[in-house]
């Protein structure tokens, strides 16, 4: 796992080694520019919140994970999201300390189609690094 500062970085950072070059991932949430022609695909992390987690000491902290594209062809746009989407969720699949628990379809604004994935990761508030 990459040395990062918080777990919302990490999560990033895996999730641009995993993922190919023509997804972008941003670790924040953010205003999202027209796609380039190189990207196929645009990630944006959302940290909703942080409570203590059953194990004395942890963190359970939740995620929105926006997987976005955008097009003209409405046919064209929704095949793109539904494979941008399953990207990502193999790109989830090895991370042990990330569960995913619903991708509900949305809008991240008024022009790019989008899920939303529910991401729950288990951290600890002294170390910056999930726990595996």
């Amino acid at each position: 796992m990459p040395t990062t500062t918080t777990t919302r970085d990490q999560l990033a950072a895996a999730l641009a080694q995993a993922l190919p070059e023509d997804i972008q991932v941003r670790p924040a949430p953010t205003s999202v520019d027209p796609l380039g022609a190189d990207t196929r695909a645009v990630i944006v992390l959302h940290r909703k919140s942080i409570t203590p987690a059953k194990n004395q000491g942890h963190y359970q902290e939740d995620f929105d994970l926006w997987v976005m594209v955008e097009g003209i062809d409405v046919d064209d746009t929704e095949t793109a999201l539904d494979q941008a989407t399953d990207d990502v969720l193999t790109a989830l699949r090895p991370l042990t300390w990330v569960a995913w628990t619903a991708a509900e379809r949305d809008r991240f604004d008024e022009q790019k189609p989008a899920y939303r994935i529910t991401l729950t990761v288990l951290s600890t508030p002294t170390e910056s690094e999930p726990t595996p």
